[in-house]
């Protein structure tokens, strides 16, 4: 019982920080005093995919985890956020090479591409241990 408990505990922060980066992103993409002055980390990948797909994608992230907050689910909304965060990195590595192509050594965006790759991995691990303990016997009724 103390599990599930924990678990759903777990879950329920996982899936605030969810919205919380969410809404953060889409916040980032809205114009402000200057209309095209994203913050300067994000300038570069929408020059590869627009800014109105990344507001939609991560708009409909925090719909989806504001909903499973709700219902005592989270599996969808936490699967979503990885691929959004794995989609930005590999944005990051494609502006990176682009970069370094045209214009040469010296551009951050390698920091970026590492912020959120592993940001991916580390919820991906964290995901596959909770399965793994699923499988073991260890009841969470998620």
């Amino acid at each position: 019982m103390i599990l599930k408990g924990k678990y759903q505990q777990g879950r329920r922060l996982m899936l605030g920080a969810v919205v919380l980066l969410a809404v953060t992103h889409i916040c980032g993409y809205l114009p402000n005093s200057a209309p095209n002055n994203l913050p300067v980390n994000w300038t570069r990948i929408v020059t590869f995919i627009p800014a109105w797909v990344w507001v939609i994608a991560w708009a409909v992230t925090a719909v989806i985890a504001a909903w499973e907050m709700i219902a005592q689910r989270g599996r969808k909304a936490i699967s979503l956020t990885v691929a959004l965060c794995t989609a930005t990195a590999a944005t990051y590595l494609f502006s990176y090479i682009v970069t370094i192509l045209n214009v040469g050594w010296g551009s951050r965006e390698w920091f970026y591409l590492g912020l959120y790759g592993s940001f991916a991995l580390i919820v991906s691990g964290l995901l596959t241990k909770i399965g793994a303990l699923k499988r073991g016997g260890i009841r969470t009724d998620d």
